[in-house]
């Protein structure tokens, strides 16, 4: 083989370093990698192309080539535009006293190292370097710090790393580091590291083994990473599902998870009781899930699953399922959504509780409210009835009095009677047996009134200003009569010489239940003299026991007609 043709040919950069200081020859890679031309290179002492902070060491190796066969070193050369290359030297000497060397561009591995040790400090990442032939371990400075070591004091040997390793984790470390060796696969193990302050660090360390061509390991690099952050988060995360797992099945819930996009659902063994299956079930299915749940509520349980989906918001449903006994037990389940960064769902979690027991008693409760109600409404019903009756015996009984006084107390007592009657009939039609609207009960009322003292509504204008009141049965009769006391005093003796005939009623609320009743005519009012303290008029005595009855204040007005103001509140 041409030996020259190799020399020209070959990417390593081949020289010969004369003891003048000059190259002499220079192959053509020169000025491929540096662009000096031979002749550029080799007019110039070599060490001038040196980077200054390299000088000491390149002279240091070439003395040391005069006393040792072969010197390795690297160094920085400059490039003819300025920027510098690094290049791995080796060097032999020959008899004659000039020192043969080639070197190797090893810039992109020199940068490729600065950004790994970049990088191991932003990630708190360390890398070594297991020379297994020797022992040796270099380390960086990073890996050092992840073990809670000074700087430079760790010694390279595999037993002092392992010195530094968990007790309860170093066989499996031996273990992961023999089978490593022995089957050259990468390993990647997580482990325990124990600070000489005593504190308690996690690594996960990936190594890669090389082996020479007997298949012998000579070599493996790799990094550890300090993972503690992470391992706390996993432990906590651990006992706070642990903690969760134990409240559910403490609460009789059964969780479940369903994963989109793999299909697969996982069911908790609580679940499992819950919906009435076997414990050995491994994985769940919606499939049979759907198949469980009652064929009347699927439909049901889908739209609701549906509604959570479109929306986003976790859903809550009521439904029944069949177990395979054929017994039917109530679920709530409670359930969300997630979805990935596009929108797009990937898993849906719930929880489940069995209520059957209270699904039970919320029946039989419904069922005894609605027996309730029917005998409410009988008794509104028989006791309306009953009023009537009374009422068709007044009337009827008032027809045999010939005398004019005992007929209008006759008519007095049917209104009053009727006028009670009339609240039992607004509760009965309502079918709300504990309160009534007052504002139409009002209405009725002064409808009845005037047809029973056969007023025209055009002869006396009637104005109601009534807020949407309900009352309970306790402030509704009261309240019922003392409108029936005044409004009839009004059109029996208010508007005998009067031009304007009105009569007002209105009733509002204030805050916390308190409620103002007024009822005001245009009439011609009570003599000046009248005493309301000590008048014999039944009417007026019924408004101030009635107003009491309602725990209420009554205040009188006579300017312009009379003026009768109840105050009273109502306790919910």
């Amino acid at each position: 083989m041409n030996l020259n043709l190799f020399f020209e040919l070959s990417q390593e950069l081949f020289c010969i370093h004369k003891s003048d200081g000059y190259f002499e020859p220079l192959n053509s890679a020169w000025e491929n990698l540096l662009g000096w031309t031979q002749i550029e290179a080799g007019s110039r002492p070599w060490i001038e192309f040196v980077h200054p902070d390299d000088v000491q060491l390149s002279l240091s190796a070439w003395m040391q080539c005069t006393q040792e066969d072969v010197v390795e070193y690297e160094n920085r050369y400059r490039h003819k535009n300025g920027s510098y290359c690094w290049l791995a030297w080796r060097m032999l000497r020959n008899r004659d006293g000039c020192v043969y060397a080639v070197a190797k561009n090893i810039t992109a591995e020199k940068d490729a190292e600065k950004v790994r040790y970049l990088l191991s400090d932003a990630v708190n990442m360390g890398f070594w370097d297991w020379n297994i032939q020797t022992g040796a371990i270099i380390v960086s400075n990073n890996l050092e710090q992840l073990f809670g070591l000074a700087p430079n004091t760790f010694d390279g040997t595999f037993e002092s790393f392992v010195a530094t390793v968990h007790p309860n984790d170093r066989d499996r470390l031996h273990q992961a580091t023999k089978h490593s060796l022995e089957t050259g696969e990468d390993s990647e193990i997580e482990f325990r590291v124990i600070w000489t302050d005593g504190s308690i660090r996690w690594m996960e360390s990936k190594g890669r083994f090389s082996f020479n061509e007997a298949g012998n390991p000579v070599r493996a690099t790799g990094f550890n990473l300090d993972i503690t952050e992470r391992k706390l988060a996993e432990e906590h995360r651990r006992q706070s599902e642990e903690q969760l797992r134990l409240a559910l099945e403490a609460a009789n819930m059964g969780f479940w998870a369903w994963n989109i996009q793999t299909g697969t659902v996982t069911w908790s063994d609580n679940f499992k009781r819950i919906f009435g299956l076997p414990l050995d079930i491994e994985e769940g299915s919606y499939e049979l899930f759907l198949s469980i749940v009652h064929p009347e509520d699927r439909e049901r349980v889908h739209q609701a699953s549906l509604s959570s989906f479109e929306t986003g918001e976790s859903g809550d449903i009521d439904y029944r399922i069949v177990w395979l006994d054929g017994s039917i037990h109530w679920i709530e389940s409670m359930f969300q959504f997630f979805f990935d960064e596009t929108g797009k769902p990937i898993r849906k979690t719930g929880i489940d509780l069995d209520v059957s027991e209270r699904k039970l008693a919320e029946l039989q409760l419904q069922e005894s409210l609605r027996e309730k109600e029917v005998l409410l409404q009988e008794i509104h019903h028989r006791v309306k009835n009953n009023l009537q009756v009374i009422c068709s015996l007044m009337d009827l009984q008032s027809q045999y009095v010939p005398n004019p006084a005992m007929q209008e107390m006759f008519r007095e007592s049917y209104n009053r009677v009727k006028t009670m009657a009339l609240v039992h009939e607004k509760l009965y039609q309502y079918k709300n047996f504990a309160r009534i609207n007052f504002a139409e009960y009002i209405k009725s009322l002064t409808t009845d009134l005037f047809h029973a003292y056969g007023v025209n509504a055009g002869y006396i204008n009637l104005e109601l200003d009534i807020d949407k009141v309900s009352l309970n049965i306790d402030k509704a009769i009261p309240c019922a009569l003392i409108i029936n006391e005044l409004v009839s005093n009004s059109l029996k003796h208010a508007f005998t010489n009067s031009k304007v005939r009105k009569i007002s009623i209105t009733l509002y609320t204030e805050e916390n239940q308190h409620f103002i009743l007024t009822v005001r005519d245009s009439g011609k009012g009570f003599p000046k003299d009248f005493n309301f303290n000590t008048t014999k008029s039944l009417g007026l005595q019924l408004v101030h026991v009635l107003t009491n009855q309602l725990e209420g204040t009554l205040e009188i007005g006579c300017r312009s007609g009379t003026e009768f103001r109840i105050s009273f509140s109502e306790l919910i």
